[in-house]
């Protein structure tokens, strides 16, 4: 594993193992795009996820229906967080996808 500058600290568990027929070929080219996934954390104020017990017990048709919008603004990440993360990569001169 690579040293962590002074000022990082590692995140337990956030490194991704290479797949079991995964070989090395060399280093990538300056230019050669890289995309990460950054998943946050639920809003900490938001309500709970519904659990399996809800889920076994409301029939489908009785379950509510929540558009992408609805759903990421009620349990997604906060906008705050959001935020962090997009000032980061535009401090950084990453793209956003």
């Amino acid at each position: 594993m690579a040293t962590l500058p002074k000022n990082y600290r590692p995140l337990s568990g956030s490194e991704r193992k290479p797949g079991p027929r995964a070989r090395h070929i060399g280093p990538a080219a300056d230019n050669d795009p890289v995309k990460v996934t950054v998943i946050l954390r639920r809003r900490p104020d938001g309500p709970p996820v519904p659990d399996h017990a809800f889920y076994r017990a409301t029939p489908p048709a009785r379950r509510p229906r929540l558009s992408a919008a609805d759903f990421a603004a009620t349990y997604g990440a906060h906008p705050d967080d959001i935020a962090k993360v997009l000032d980061f990569a535009k401090g950084h001169g990453l793209t956003v996808g």
